[in-house]
């Protein structure tokens, strides 16, 4: 199957402008700590250049839970007890409208929610995933979770299919083999979306036999190397990083 390979980094590894010359998107992670002004999001759109695909992640406002440390420092007392792990009140509703905001001014496809590491797979926690995803429109987005490692595969699996979500998936980590419309592969380290990591021409080789489907995106995640490394991949899968 002929695949088509959209690859970019998490977040801007080197200047915007330098950076956008060699790749067609980027997973923004500005609305996720802190929410950037209007006429801010409007540059971006602005300055980008032609066909930029922007993926944006959602706030941690409506994914982690009070005791976050940016939460903290930057949150009333009274928002804390209100923010994250999907709760179904107007702090989280507000969040939520905020990043479809955001999303639609930048003209993003898709909208990763990044579950914390320390949510557990508790049934309130799993049922208040589901309703919130049952209960807000896509407004024509894709919709992206990270979940968190911890969680068993077949509970991954069935909230995958039954919420209609892709998974963001790291595919050197044999136990997760998730199918779905289009691959979302988060590169951290060696097995996980997250870390620090520098891949292998063997690991890259890897990551390429994995994009079975018509659409895959591979986001470098892996700290310093992220740049070199989705260069090295671009070059390996002879993927045009000018053209979205």
């Amino acid at each position: 199957m002929q695949s088509k390979i959209k690859i970019g980094c998490s977040g801007f590894p080197v200047a915007q402008k330098r950076y956008q010359e060699k790749f067609p998107l980027v997973e923004l992670n500005q609305l996720f700590k802190k929410t950037p002004l209007d006429r801010t999001v409007e540059k971006w759109r602005r300055t980008a250049s032609k066909g930029f695909e922007f993926i944006v992640c959602a706030s941690e406002t409506i994914t982690h839970h009070a005791s976050s440390a940016s939460l903290l420092s930057t949150k009333s007392m009274t928002h804390h007890h209100h923010s994250g792990h999907f709760q179904d009140n107007a702090h989280v509703r507000q969040a939520f409208q905020k990043t479809i905001h955001m999303a639609e001014t930048l003209a993003s496809k898709v909208v990763i929610f990044k579950l914390p590491s320390n949510l557990t797979a508790h049934a309130d926690n799993v049922g208040r995933l589901h309703q919130f995803f049952k209960a807000h429109p896509r407004h024509d987005k894709l919709f992206v979770w990270e979940p968190p490692h911890s969680w068993p595969h077949s509970l991954v699996e069935q909230l995958t299919t039954k919420l209609n979500l892709t998974p963001a998936t790291n595919p050197l980590n044999a136990r997760i083999k998730l199918n779905g419309p289009f691959r979302y592969f988060r590169l951290g380290n060696a097995t996980q979306t997250k870390g620090i990591h520098q891949f292998t021409n063997w690991e890259l080789d890897s990551i390429k036999k994995a994009c079975d489907k018509p659409l895959c995106y591979v986001i470098f995640n892996n700290g310093p190397t992220a740049y070199e490394d989705a260069l090295r991949f671009s070059k390996m899968t002879g993927t045009n990083t000018l053209t979205p």
